[in-house]
């Protein structure tokens, strides 16, 4: 074991680690949080981010996160929201393919997302036949609508926070 080995290890058994250990391993379900919570998280970032002149990439892999969208929004100043892309899901998506949506995003970085909304609309185009070959059953998420696409792609939205909308009957947002 090197130095750095033990610093690891050092850290890993301060009071506060085995705490948050014991706390996560005795979790048996989800905690659910509030949308406009975890867009109070994600809102002090943003400013941070644009602050510095940075641009703030937001990848929300789980189910029906479009919901987050306005909240965020509504927290952000016009010019903070040009410096926040927004990647989200519509309706149910299959959780286990959450890797999906960043997988392309380091080999295809560019400021206007083009070339990482192509390959990763690409690769969710290539998989969609698998996917429905699996015949996944899930009582929680059957609805007419999750099963009506043709790619799954259709199911995720990419757009700036300065861009999305609220329109009659729902929220205008680019797709992938």
């Amino acid at each position: 074991m090197n130095h750095q080995d033990d610093d690891i290890a050092e850290v890993a058994a301060t009071p506060e680690a085995v705490t948050l250990a014991a706390t996560l391993a005795s979790q048996s379900a989800k905690a659910a949080v509030s949308i406009n919570k975890l867009a109070s998280f994600i809102a002090p970032l943003a400013r941070r981010c644009a602050e510095a002149g940075k641009v703030l990439h937001v990848i929300l892999a789980g189910c029906n996160t479009v919901s987050l969208c306005l909240p965020l929004k509504n927290l952000l100043s016009p010019e903070v929201q040009g410096k926040v892309w927004l990647l989200c899901t519509r309706d149910t998506w299959p959780g286990d393919l959450a890797t999906f949506l960043w997988a392309e995003y380091g080999t295809n970085l560019t400021s206007d997302l083009t070339a990482f909304r192509s390959a990763t609309r690409s690769l969710l185009d290539e998989f969609t036949h698998h996917y429905k070959r699996q015949r996944i059953r899930d009582v929680d998420h059957n609805s007419a609508r999750s099963k009506s696409f043709s790619s799954l792609a259709e199911l995720v939205l990419l757009d700036r926070v300065d861009n999305i909308q609220m329109i009659e009957g729902g929220l205008n947002m680019a797709p992938l």
